[in-house]
């Protein structure tokens, strides 16, 4: 390979425009390739990061992780797992492997290794269901602190049943917020306070994994992470027929809060501009229109809530023409709010 050749490899690679599936195919050409997967800079497998924004990549992630497993190959497995921010992604992989691969040995001692995957039993949260979620903030506060609640704990539905062709798994965070919210969004936002107080992580999305039919192949679908929930739960607040009532006004600005200090955790965590596929809800239903992937500001513009999106625009400093699409869904006095909203940054 001349020296010409190598700096367009280097360009092309480290654009991220190949993702991990191209990566991955164009590493497997020869073996000086090959080394480009244990190499953690923007000209190896690190150039894959830069598209983790996509639900498609990140579902890829997931596909690499299962079909190294399959095929019990330890070093594959172990080059996506040191990936940043990967590891603790994709969660209860070394129950998946025993299930559905119990004759994986290596990759299972790999996993083993690696520890379980943290769920706490303590706190009963299901999103599914109107379960009533008594945890409070301090109750939280003083079980991270003694490590009773590990603070990046995932959560699985009551109807979910691991390793069979409906499982969901929702970080703890996430579930819990959906689930106070319903109840009211009363000590919700402080309870997500609480974790974020500990560390927990913000890039971590849910997960859902399902199949067509009976004897089709298993599919994950890649959830909504902690910043997209927290949207949609303060989109809930002014729910109420009085939103003018003093409580409902406190509770919007502590959401508010919230809201921008989980977006600049994800702008450090790398995580802002992942995306979401918006599911249609009844009263947003257009003949004929299928929603596209969204971010956060996105979601927020469809919302058509222009302090959300001012929270949103102050952290990212930039808006995205996909995000401003969603104006379109907004009548004309809401689109004038949002559009000086961002008109000033």
């Amino acid at each position: 390979m001349t020296s010409k050749d190598s700096e367009l490899l280097n360009a092309l690679i480290a654009s991220g425009l190949l993702g991990l599936r191209g990566f991955w195919k164009l590493s497997s050409v020869s073996k000086e390739l090959l080394s480009r997967r244990d190499d953690s800079t923007a000209f190896g497998i690190a150039s894959v990061l830069s598209g983790f924004s996509s639900l498609r990549e990140r579902e890829e992630v997931w596909s690499l992780i299962e079909d190294s497993i399959r095929r019990d190959e330890v070093t594959s497995l172990q080059q996506v797992l040191a990936l940043k921010g990967v590891a603790g992604r994709y969660p209860f992989l070394l129950r998946q492997t025993i299930d559905k691969y119990p004759s994986s040995r290596k990759c299972t001692k790999i996993l083993i290794g690696r520890g379980a995957t943290p769920l706490c039993s303590e706190v009963p949260c299901d999103p599914s269901t109107p379960t009533t979620v008594t945890l409070t903030a301090e109750h939280a506060t003083d079980m991270l602190q003694h490590g009773v609640l590990p603070k990046d704990s995932w959560a699985i539905p009551f109807d979910s049943i691991p390793g069979t062709a409906y499982s969901t798994y929702i970080p703890l965070p996430s579930a819990i917020l959906v689930s106070k919210v319903r109840q009211g969004t009363a000590g919700a936002f402080d309870l997500i306070g609480a974790f974020l107080e500990a560390g927990a992580r913000v890039d971590v999305c849910g997960w859902h994994r399902s199949r067509s039919t009976d004897s089709g192949p298993f599919r994950w679908s890649c959830g909504r992470s902690l910043l997209h929930t927290m949207v949609m739960s303060v989109s809930c607040v002014e729910s109420g027929e009085d939103e003018t009532r003093p409580h409902i006004l406190e509770t919007r600005q502590k959401g508010l809060a919230l809201l921008r200090r989980i977006a600049s955790a994800s702008k450090d965590a790398g995580c802002l501009d992942w995306k979401m596929l918006y599911t249609l809800w009844e009263h947003f239903k257009v003949p004929g229109v299928q929603f596209p992937e969204c971010t956060a500001l996105g979601l927020a513009c469809l919302y058509r809530d222009a302090g959300m999106v001012r929270e949103l625009v102050q952290v990212t400093e930039r808006a995205e023409r996909r995000d401003l699409l969603f104006l379109l869904f907004a009548t004309d006095a809401q689109a004038a709010a949002l559009v000086c909203t961002l008109a000033t940054y």
